[in-house]
């Protein structure tokens, strides 16, 4: 496939994720049918996936010579939960895969993750 197929390619998905349309938009789930989570032993996993595609109309954020692109963000995350006697440990993951269509300089791989542990101060 050429360059030029791949753009109206790309540019079609962004257009019909930023119009909204119904085929193609993101479903909510019911609040009472919740993503089970994976168990690896004591460790419970929930992974999930975001997509989102838009344009920015001004990716530098400056009052002059404003800049347009077309940009995706893929975000794969996971959260995890350990039980370790009354501890409590949680921690996120996540990557955030940031494409612009034309600004090849501004693409960028950014990874987030957090840990905690939460011991309980008077349990009974």
């Amino acid at each position: 496939m050429t360059l030029r197929g791949c753009r109206a390619i790309g540019v079609t998905l962004v257009l019909c994720s930023c119009l909204g349309q119904p085929g193609l938009g993101a479903q909510e789930m019911a609040a009472s049918a919740p993503i089970p989570p994976v168990r690896l032993g004591t460790v419970r996993l929930a992974p999930s996936v975001e997509f989102e595609g838009r344009i920015d109309t001004n990716v530098f954020n400056t009052h002059d010579e404003q800049q347009s692109d077309f940009a995706w963000t893929l975000r794969p995350k996971t959260d995890a939960r350990l039980r370790v006697g009354l501890a409590r440990i949680t921690g996120r993951g996540a990557f955030d895969l940031i494409y612009f269509l034309h600004l090849e300089s501004d693409r960028s791989l950014n990874v987030n993750a957090s840990i905690r542990l939460s011991v309980p101060v008077n349990p009974r």
